[in-house]
This record gives structure tokens, C-alpha cells and sequence, in this order.
């Protein structure tokens, strides 16, 4: 969660000054409280459909990355999932993009299927394509008609069944980079149909309540390392400024700022329309990018336990990921080279939100103990998300748990990967619960 500590912190340092964000933000902040990284990344998502449907692709000095962000929200219910949605598709249905929202689809409603009755009426009519009363027998499916899909109340996908994983599959295969070739889709009702397939621009967000036992599928399903993950959980003091301080009407806060927020996103669109190149990742960008990953890296072999293997292998896509969010904001401000400044601001986001998100659903609610799940509440009423020095964690939980230190000290070891480290004056540390 970005509080309001670290937006005015990041806002004093520069990020995130940008017009179109402030204002998008700031309508965002009406309807959907406590949840501004939800509100980011559906931004730089909308972004990013833009360039997908112009054929905008970001060039780093391996290669070129396809521009899509897809994302998979769990949250609680109440907490904005679908005003979110809703505040979304009214803003970019408005600047061109085809969006569905969708809730229980076929494969072959995603994919497309083969009508054989019209195809033989054709055929005995002696019709063909180039026939006016010609009926196309093919049935083009959303992967190939769509901009953006929207899975809502997306838990049956999560829920192991054969169902949800075949949808899964093919969403999987739709993200492939486009042109690659398993981004080409046939349903099995296309095959042999005159070898009919097509490349899949289309982006996908899953919006879900929590699942339960969900962490065999983070681990094991290539999904979760494709998107852009956060699993948002309302805590206390969020869930009662929600009961005491009900939003205003969606419709209201979407017609406040629609018109300004869709002339801003206009011009945005008449950007990507004039670029006559792929956007590029500057010099600067790509030595940021590696600099923070390595970083990262570093941190997560620090781990002692189970979870620093497991969590390890999202780090290359989570790299890409971040390129692409970044790539979006540089668009938003109108340029065509992304810079370190967008790479920082994307890095709060998918290093900052995202995946600590990610780590703590895994840590917290998949394999840690029982013992290990009250620690962590333990610290979450005693330390919340103040900074706090190793010293002074070290005091207030050792009072807490009635525990010697040396056994505190290794309590907090195992549970390294959930605290923030921020550099002090005179290179001293601090220490903030994620």
C-alpha cells in the first residue's frame, strides 16, 4: 500500500509530477480509498492497450518487449475492486480501446469457435467472402475482437478445477509476446479450418477476493510471474474510514474530471499515433534497472528459508514488468526514450507494492507456520508501518513475546523479507514493516 507518508515523500522528490497522474489520481482518491497503487497500475495498464493497439513496443538492448501489463488483484470485499473497473472502462472507452468485462467465459468465447451449420449453408448456397449474403462462419472470439478483458469475480480461475485452469492457459498463451508463436490462438474448434489463427493483442486483469491455499498457484502456475501481482488485504484503520466515510456516487466522481482526464489521455494517443519508432530504454534506464534487480536479488539469497528459493524466479518478468510500467509513464509524459526518473517511479510500484505483496501472501498465508503467521500479526499491532530502528524492534518485541533477545533476533531473521530497509543520517538503518 502507498501511504500518504510516502506519496509526499516521492512527490518531494519528483515523482509522479506529472499532470495527467495528479489528475487521474486525485478523481481516483474520491472512490476508491487507501488503494493508490491500484489506481497507478490501472493507469500505466490503459497506457499500455494503447500502445499494444498501435504496435508500440518497448526496445531494451536485448530485445523488444511487448508493451502489455497485464494484473491480477486480490482484495477484500468492499475495498474498490470493482469501482476501480468501472472508473477504468469509463475513462478509456472513451479514448478507443474495445473493453469487456467478462465473468465466466467459454475457451471458445475467448478464443473463437467455427459455426458448421452457417458454413454449410454458404456451401450450398454456392456463397463465398466475396459474396454480399456471405455469413461468415468464423466466430471471432474475445482474445481477438478485445483491447483489455476484464475477469471479474475471478476466483473460480484460482480454484484448481480444470475449468479455471484451462482459461488460465490460454490467457497465458494470449500474454506470450505478440507475434511470438505461442501467441498465436486456434480454439480446437478452428483447427483444421483453413489453418484460421491470430496473433493476441489483448491485455487481461483477474480480479478476485482472496482465495484460500492460493500459494501452490502462485508457485506453480506461470501466470502469477507474467502479471503485475497484488494481494491487498483492509486493515483496520482502512476498513473503518471505509464504514465512517462512505465514497460519493461512482457516476459523480467519474463525471468530475471525465472530460479533462480524457483530453489529457487524447493527446497522450495522438503521442504514440505520431511515433514513427518503438520507445527505447535509455542507457541510463537500463544501468538503473539492473542496479535495483541485482539489488534484489542480493536480498532475497540473504533469505535462510524456503520461501527466498521459491520467490527468486519472478525476478527476471518482475524486471520486465517494471520496464513496462516504465515505458507507459514515459508516454504519459509525452516522450519516446524512458528515462531512470520512470524506471524509480515504476520501481515504487512493482518492487514497493506489488511484490512484497506477493512475498507476504506466500510468507504470511501459504507455507509459514502457525507460530510464524502470529509473529508476524504480533509485530503488525506493535510496530505497524512506523520506521523503527533494529534496537528498537528488537525492544518492543522482545517485551511483546516475553522472549531473550538472541531468540528475537532469530525470530526477525526468518522474517527479513517482510521489512523495508531505509538508509538514516550517518549511515545509520531503519527498519518499516511492509
Amino acid at each position: 500500500m502507498i501511504t500518504d507518508s510516502n506519496w509526499e515523500m516521492w512527490q518531494e522528490q519528483g515523482l509522479f509530477n506529472n499532470s495527467t497522474i495528479r489528475l487521474w489520481l486525485s478523481t481516483w482518491n474520491m472512490g476508491i480509498k487507501h488503494q493508490r497503487h491500484y489506481g497507478i497500475a490501472m493507469l500505466v495498464r490503459g497506457i499500455s492497450c494503447m500502445l499494444m493497439k498501435n504496435k508500440i513496443m518497448i526496445q531494451t538492448k536485448t530485445g523488444q518487449l511487448d508493451p502489455r501489463i497485464p494484473i491480477i488483484y486480490f482484495s477484500d470485499s468492499g475495498s474498490g475492486k470493482g469501482m476501480g473497473q468501472n472508473f477504468y472502462q469509463a475513462i478509456f472507452k472513451n479514448v478507443g480501446l474495445q473493453i469487456s468485462s467478462l465473468a465466466k467465459p467459454t475457451p471458445e468465447k475467448l478464443i473463437g469457435s467455427y459455426d458448421d451449420q452457417l458454413d454449410k449453408e454458404n456451401r450450398k448456397k454456392g456463397l463465398t467472402s466475396r459474396d454480399e449474403k456471405y455469413r461468415d462462419p468464423v466466430l471471432h472470439g474475445f482474445f481477438e475482437t478485445e483491447d483489455d478483458i476484464i475477469f471479474d469475480e475471478a476466483e473460480c480461475f484460482f480454484d484448481g478445477k480444470d475449468y479455471g485452469n484451462d482459461v488460465l492457459r490460454k490467457s497465458r498463451m494470449a500474454l506470450d509476446k505478440y507475434g511470438s508463436p505461442n501467441n498465436y490462438l486456434k480454439s480446437e474448434t478452428l483447427k483444421n479450418r483453413g489453418g484460421y489463427s491470430y496473433p493476441c493483442k489483448c491485455n487481461v486483469i483477474f480480479l478476485s477476493y482472496h482465495v484460500p491455499k492460493i500459494s501452490t498457484q502462485i508457485i506453480s502456475n506461470g501466470i502469477f510471474q507474467r502479471a503485475l501481482c497484488f494481494f491487498y488485504r483492509l486493515g483496520q484503520e482502512q476498513m473503518q474510514d471505509i464504514l465512517l466515510n462512505p465514497t460519493n456516487d461512482l457516476q459523480h466522481i467519474i463525471d468530475t474530471n471525465k472530460q479533462r482526464i480524457v483530453a489529457q489521455l487524447k493527446e497522450v494517443e495522438t503521442h504514440i499515433q505520431n511515433m514513427t519508432t518503438n520507445l527505447t530504454l535509455s542507457d541510463s534506464a537500463d544501468a538503473y534497472i539492473q542496479k535495483i534487480m541485482l539489488n534484489e536479488l542480493k536480498e532475497i539469497y540473504k533469505q535462510d528459508d524456503e520461501i527466498g528459493q521459491m520467490i527468486q524466479s519472478f525476478l527476471p518478468r518482475l524486471k520486465d514488468t517494471t520496464i513496462k510500467m516504465a515505458g507507459a509513464l514515459a508516454i504519459l509524459k509525452k516522450k519516446s526514450i524512458i528515462d531512470k526518473i520512470d524506471i524509480e517511479e515504476a520501481q515504487t510500484i512493482t518492487l514497493g507494492v506489488s511484490f512484497p505483496s506477493l512475498v507476504r501472501e506466500l510468507f504470511v498465508f501459504g507455507v509459514m507456520a502457525d507460530k510464524q503467521r502470529q509473529w508476524y500479526q504480533d509485530l503488525k499491532r506493535n510496530i505497524g508501518t512506523k520506521l523503527k530502528t533494529k534496537d528498537e524492534i528488537n525492544s518492543i518485541m522482545g517485551a511483546v513475546w516475553g522472549v531473550s533477545r538472541p531468540t528475537v533476533i532469530t525470530r526477525l531473521k526468518q522474517m527479513r523479507s517482510l521489512f523495508y530497509v531505509k538508509k538514516g543520517k550517518k549511515n545509520g538503518k531503519f527498519y518499516q514493516l511492509k
